[in-house]
This record gives structure tokens, C-alpha cells and sequence, in this order.
């Protein structure tokens, strides 16, 4: 009967694949005209191409999110909603349904009051990261909890709010990650330059939930239940504000620059033996070129020129990095590569720029 339904699986397939789009649509305006330019010198273009795959299979995304995430999850994850409906369904267990009504009404006075105290004291001190983001995690947890429990008043029309349940997916989906993330920060918290990153991912994502429980609150079709949801999610106010310029450029500085954490990140990556692989040369030019803007910047510090080993360095380092941001260029593509010098493409035919494709005369 699906007792476990895939959930959580389908929180990992619509978060990892719609964020690694905007990854990827960033890394396309970081890279330019090299990853539009296709070529073996484009090492972002393929995966550009290919991720409407993976946003579209195994369960179109727009779906995962409006429909499966909380759609089939809440059912059967609630304590007594699922006792509720097969009582009803027998229609003779008068006694047990009774019971699972009132499980019901204490389930939500439970998580009401819940979200009212988290709310209120949640922890306020960063002195330690883990309990901080902890204890606003367990907060939105309660928050979730009471209002999926308001919500269930839709009854079976629930489903049918699909911008509803996707704004319920978003809060969930946030939940998780953010719990999967702390889980992470805890094995690797000895990790050189974790901290800074760590907060900033914890920042976003507890705005996003925030960001969804808020919208939850005010698009609810009952509106007196929507602002008895506002009240109970929010009863002293919105307190995540997402992540400050200054913390961003923190976090920036730790992935950008060679550091423990950046090798993390690079666990699993693979690096080509081949030299002129664009990743490897990227990977091995990074520090060269970061100790190179040091050693710049302390010169004009200094108010002195650069020496003769620096300028050789600094040299070494612009022709690798003129190198890098080159894109492919081809002489002839597809049926050109069999013509001759003089091939005109059909395009340009019979127009003032037929010539074009001629040769220049060399230069005495």
C-alpha cells in the first residue's frame, strides 16, 4: 500500500535539479561567449543543454512540486488523518473514529501551541551555529505542522490547490534541506572556511520557508483561517531576512579562494590527465593566480615594481588565463570542410557579402 511514499525522494529530484539550473544559468553568464561557443573548449554548454532532461524526467518538476511532494506525503504522514478516512470507509466503527477525531483536534492543539513558543523563544545567540539554526529549523518545523493541520479543513479540494500544495512543498522542501545541511556542517565542521558558507546557506533557506509559510497564510481560499495561520506562524513578526551583502561576500571569498572547504566541494569532481583540459587548467591556474594578486597588491602597497621572478610569474599566469577565456573558433563547419576556398554559403549568395569568404591577399 505504499506505506512509506517516495517523498522525500521526490524533494531531493525537484530541489537538486531546479537549483542546479540556476547553477548552471550563472556559471553561463560567469563563462560568456565560452559557453555559447560550442567547441572542445566549452566546458559548460553540454550541461546547459542537457538539464531540461533532468528538470522534465521522472516526473516533470511543475508536477513534483504542486502535486506529489505534499500531495501524496500528507496523508499518509499525518498520525490519524489515514485512521480517519478507512474508519469512514467502513462506516461502522463509530467508537474508533471518535477516537481519531479527537487525536486529530490534540495533534493540532499540540502543534499550536508549538509554534506559538518556538516562535517566541527560539534561540537568538550564534555563538553556537549548530543549536542556533537547530532550533529555528525546529520552529518552521512546528509552524508546517499547524498549518498543514488548518489546511486539511479543504478537505479533499486540498489537492486540487495545486499553487496551495506547491507552497506547501516549498516549506517542506526547505525543511529538509535545511536539516540535511546542518547534518553536513556536523561531519565536516573542522573544515577550514565551513562556517561562513554554512551560515549562508542556512540564511536562505529558512527566508525561502519563511517565504512560503507567509504566502501559505495569505493565498489561503478560507481567509479567517488564513490569518489565524499568519498569526500562529508569525505571532511577533517575520524574522528572516535571507542572507546580508556582507555574508555573501564571506562565503565568496571561502569558495573562490583555495581553502579547505573549496577542496571539499571538489571531492568527487573529475579532473582530466590531460594538460590542456579547460577544468584541470582552471583548477591548477587558482591559486597561482590569487597568490599572484597578493603579491600585486602588496607591491603597490609597497609603491614599488614588480621584480623580475614576479613579472615572469605574473606573464606565465596571463597567458594561461588568455588562454582559458578564448572560445572555439572553426575555419569550416559540417559540408564546408569539404569545399573548396571559394565556397559561398547559400545565406550569402547573391548579396554584397557573397564575398566575404575569399581569402585576403598575404601581406608583403
Amino acid at each position: 500500500e505504499h506505506e512509506q511514499p517516495a517523498v522525500l525522494s521526490a524533494v531531493m529530484k525537484y530541489e537538486t535539479t531546479s537549483r542546479a539550473r540556476k547553477v548552471v544559468n550563472d556559471a553561463m553568464d560567469v563563462m560568456g561567449g565560452a559557453g555559447i561557443c560550442r567547441g572542445p573548449n566549452n566546458i559548460i554548454g553540454n550541461g546547459y543543454m542537457s538539464l531540461p532532461i533532468a528538470i522534465t524526467v521522472e516526473g516533470a518538476n511543475i508536477l513534483t512540486r504542486s502535486l506529489m511532494i505534499f500531495g501524496q506525503g500528507v496523508t499518509r504522514s499525518h498520525p490519524n488523518l489515514l485512521k480517519i478516512i478507512k474508519t469512514l470507509e467502513a462506516g461502522n466503527e463509530v467508537k474508533e473514529f471518535q477516537t481519531e477525531v479527537l487525536g486529530f483536534f490534540s495533534h493540532l492543539f499540540s502543534n499550536t501551541y508549538r509554534s506559538i513558543t518556538r516562535s517566541i523563544f527560539r534561540p537568538r545567540s550564534k555563538s553556537n551555529l549548530s543549536a542556533y539554526y537547530e532550533g529555528q529549523l525546529s520552529r518552521l518545523a512546528a509552524n508546517f505542522a499547524v498549518t498543514t493541520d488548518i489546511a486539511l479543513v479543504l478537505g479533499g479540494k486540498l489537492k486540487l490547490e495545486e499553487m496551495l500544495s506547491g507552497r506547501f512543498a516549498d516549506a517542506f522542501s526547505t525543511l529538509y534541506l535545511g536539516y540535511a545541511t546542518l547534518w553536513f556542517y556536523e561531519q565536516n565542521k573542522s573544515i577550514e572556511g565551513i562556517d561562513k558558507v554554512f551560515e549562508l546557506a542556512m540564511e536562505s533557506l529558512l527566508a525561502e520557508s519563511q517565504v512560503a509559510l507567509d504566502k501559505l497564510s495569505t493565498n489561503f481560499p478560507i481567509k479567517p483561517l488564513g490569518y489565524l495561520m499568519n498569526l500562529l506562524v508569525f505571532p511577533i513578526g517575520k524574522p528572516y531576512e535571507g542572507p546580508s551583502d556582507a555574508l555573501r561576500q564571506q562565503a565568496a571569498q571561502v569558495i573562490s579562494n583555495p581553502s579547505g572547504f573549496r577542496n571539499l566541494l571538489s571531492n568527487g569532481i573529475f579532473i582530466s590527465d590531460n594538460p590542456n583540459d579547460r577544468v584541470r587548467m582552471l583548477n591548477e591556474i587558482l591559486p597561482k593566480a590569487v597568490a599572484m594578486d597578493k603579491i600585486i597588491y602588496k607591491a603597490k602597497k609597497e609603491k614599488r615594481e614588480l621584480n623580475q621572478s614576479e613579472l615572469k610569474q605574473l606573464e606565465e599566469i596571463n597567458k594561461i588565463v588568455n588562454e582559458l577565456i578564448q572560445v572555439d573558433v572553426f575555419d569550416k563547419l559540417g559540408v564546408e570542410k569539404g569545399e573548396s576556398d571559394s565556397y559561398i554559403r547559400p545565406a550569402l549568395r547573391n548579396t554584397r557579402f557573397a564575398n566575404l569568404n575569399i581569402p585576403a591577399p598575404a601581406l608583403v
